[in-house]
């Protein structure tokens, strides 16, 4: 019983390759080395074929005041970076009132209470990002 094996191209070529040059040599010189033995293992994917992970803003907030005693008026902002044209932001307060729509809201902590408060940004391309801060609201003694 035989087994019929195919060859692989790359192996072949470098065969083929090996023999042109024996054949090429004169007699005093040493023939190149053959090919190896077995066909050379499967090509590793290059990097590019890796898949990268989904972007992802960088989204800081920030708070001032970010301490006091209730009702406290906290003015935010959030920087943004790594977005694709224009962006939006969402504000989660922690304290069980409405999520906002802006930039830079001002919100009021009417008990007092440590809050934490996440922003989430996403740009035109549908890529988002999330900071937080803490505020901290007590009264002072």
């Amino acid at each position: 019983m035989s087994v019929k094996r195919e060859l692989d191209p790359a192996w072949a070529a470098a065969w083929a390759a090996a023999l042109v040059v024996a054949s090429a040599c004169s007699p005093s010189e040493e023939p190149a080395s053959a090919p190896p033995a077995q066909p050379p293992a499967a090509a590793v994917p290059a990097a590019s074929a890796v898949p990268e992970p989904p972007p992802e803003l960088y989204v800081e907030a920030e708070a001032l005041p970010d301490e006091g005693p209730p009702p406290l008026e906290v003015k935010f902002t959030v920087l943004v970076e790594d977005n694709q044209g224009k962006f939006e932001c969402e504000w989660n307060f922690g304290d069980n009132t409405p999520m906002v729509k802006t930039l830079e809201p001002t919100h009021v902590f009417q008990d007092e209470g440590d809050y934490e408060v996440i922003v989430t940004c996403r740009d035109e391309k549908g890529v988002s990002g999330e900071g937080d801060i803490d505020v901290f609201v007590e009264t002072e003694d």
